[in-house]
């Protein structure tokens, strides 16, 4: 089986900048309304909503399906047995990015609780920023080395699943507006699949995600 390399350090940190430029995602609080958020593409308006109970069984239906189907395919490994695979061909040790994502992630809240006491206790501009500085900073690393360690487990089982549910949920949820009603943008998830439009459907599934996290 052949292993693709995955992304460098370096190129993981440049997707990473560009997404937070890209999506602004700490910003979409303000645009989350009645668990949809709207947004304008090439003049016409899109939105993204929560499911409903019918559109989650059919999610959920299908992603058995999926999964039943990948686990079929002897060819495609579980994410266990791909980072045991690319640790024994010493490309990369997983474990070890995890550790470090756990690291700086204890890091990371022990510096907001630094500046949360800096706050209350009215420390000087220059303190406050130095410690948003390093919450800046801390945040951006481990952004890094998720991108990074997703790029080598891509093709695992449970990403390909994750993919598939992905781009599903992404489908059933984006609609567009159409002499003021809404209506979904895709009749088909085959249409959806080969849409063109990198940016409308990327921009589309980064919003479903988010939903899915901070919709009520």
């Amino acid at each position: 089986m052949e292993l693709k390399e995955g992304l460098k350090s370096n190129e993981a940190q440049e997707l990473a900048k560009k997404f937070e430029e890209d999506y602004k995602l700490s910003q979409l609080t303000e645009q989350l309304k009645d668990n949809k958020i709207e947004f304008i593409h090439q003049e016409k308006t899109y939105r993204v909503r929560l499911l409903t109970s019918s559109e989650k069984e059919e999610l959920h239906f299908l992603r058995i399906k999926k999964y039943t189907q990948l686990l079929k395919d002897k060819d495609i490994l579980l994410e266990k047995d791909f980072k045991q695979l690319l640790k024994e061909r010493n490309i990369i040790d997983i474990d070890k990015l995890d550790e470090e994502i756990e690291r700086l992630n204890v890091l990371w809240k022990d510096t907001n609780l630094k500046l949360g006491e800096a706050l209350s206790k009215n420390y000087t501009d220059d303190i406050l920023k130095s410690y948003e500085s390093q919450i800046k900073q801390i945040k951006e690393q481990i952004d890094t080395i998720i991108i990074q360690k997703s790029s080598f487990l891509e093709d695992s089982l449970e990403n390909q699943l994750l993919n598939y549910v992905s781009q599903y949920l992404t489908y059933l949820s984006l609609e567009c507006k159409n002499n003021d009603v809404w209506v979904r943008a895709f009749d088909t998830l085959e249409n959806f699949a080969n849409c063109n439009d990198e940016q409308l459907v990327n921009k589309a599934a980064k919003y479903t995600l988010y939903l899915q996290y901070f919709g009520i």
